[in-house]
């Protein structure tokens, strides 16, 4: 038996002095959630308007940076969210999530 809630892959959320920081052509975006295969960005989603893959840089908290091809896929009132084409390794995503319990030991990762 499956559960529907269930997610493919491992979503890291961040604190809001702790994201990492998508960069591209397009402008500089805060990281609000991170998975393996999909970015969640804070932004007006209406000034957000290309629907094209794109080639960006995310720079995380420790100075380490990922180039990366993403693309829009969803669009909310406050966020924008982007696949991308090759994945964030799971070993960066459980090294953020270590660097943000250390800092936040109480930090929420469900909310």
């Amino acid at each position: 038996m499956t559960n529907d809630n269930q997610r493919r892959h491992f979503r890291l959320k961040y604190p809001t002095d702790m994201r990492p920081v998508l960069a591209s052509t397009h402008g500089q975006f805060s990281i609000l959630q991170l998975s393996e295969t999909n970015i969640s960005i804070e932004m007006d989603a209406k000034a957000f308007t290309v629907a094209s893959p794109f080639g960006a840089t995310i720079t995380y908290s420790d100075g380490e940076t990922d180039s990366i091809q993403a693309q829009m896929i969803k669009r909310n009132d406050d966020h924008v969210v982007l696949t991308l084409s090759q994945q964030v390794t799971f070993k960066r995503l459980l090294d953020e999530q270590k660097r943000i319990r250390v800092r936040y030991p109480h930090f929420d990762f469900k909310n």
